[in-house]
């Protein structure tokens, strides 16, 4: 079975990649930059929005495509261009090719970005999409596109839709998100670290405040990977 991955040197995308070529899969990975993406698969470097690149990755045919590539939510308001040709047109362009080579199996990552901020108190396949951002109107967008060549039998469809990924390596990422995960790599290496408050309504303006150290927080609510041993009595809560 021969699987695509596009944006396969993402933090989703390698353990992705790893995981079906340690089951003896066939497996093209796709991104712009190839770099730590795991060894035994067929690396095609480059951008998505380039026909040549697909071409290349789509090969004389595919049986399954995993969609990661994409431009991310802070990077897609902050250049909504950037994001329409990423996250639109060239995802669009992928569809077609890939279903002009046979009936794929399609994967796409969507966001939970597609229902808006705030999120609803219960979610479910049936909640409606209400994107606020533009990379949650893009999401939405494709995930349409994906029923369309789903019912009309060009492909074998289903979006799946990603809440944020809080584990991510360090380093700027474009997501919206990447303070949480930078929030745990402080906390396992010991570091103070902030976070910015909504506005106060003494001042108006967006306040920093800091995060607990991890000696102040309790272990349950700690990933085990970032656990040390907790003094009896924080001192600086003392």
């Amino acid at each position: 079975m021969t699987i695509l991955i596009t944006g396969a040197g993402g933090f989703v995308g390698r353990e992705i990649v790893r995981r079906l070529v340690a089951q003896g899969q066939e497996v093209v990975a796709m991104d712009t930059v190839p770099d730590g993406i795991p060894a035994g698969a067929r690396v095609v470097a480059g951008d998505l929005g380039d026909a040549a690149v697909r071409a290349a990755a789509l090969g004389a045919g595919v049986d399954a495509v995993i969609h990661l590539a994409t431009v991310p939510g802070g990077a897609a308001e902050a250049d909504p261009a950037a994001s329409r040709r990423c996250n639109v047109d060239a995802m669009y362009d992928l569809l077609l090719e890939a279903t002009a080579l046979g009936r794929p199996r399609f994967v796409y990552a969507s966001s939970i970005a597609v229902y808006g901020d705030p999120l609803p108190a219960q979610v479910d396949d049936a909640t409606p999409l209400s994107p606020k951002m533009i990379y949650g109107a893009h999401k939405a967008m494709m995930e349409h596109a994906v029923a369309l060549f789903t019912n009309r039998g060009a492909i074998e469809g289903v979006t799946v839709r990603l809440p944020g990924i809080l584990a991510r390596p360090k380093g700027p990422s474009g997501m919206k998100s990447a303070f949480m995960s930078n929030l745990f790599h402080a906390l396992k290496a010991g570091r103070r670290s902030s976070a910015r408050s909504r506005p106060t309504r003494r001042s108006g303006r967006n306040r920093w405040r800091p995060a607990p150290t991890i000696s102040c927080m309790p272990s349950r609510s700690i990933p085990r990977c970032c656990r040390r041993p907790m003094p009896s009595r924080c001192p600086r809560c003392a």
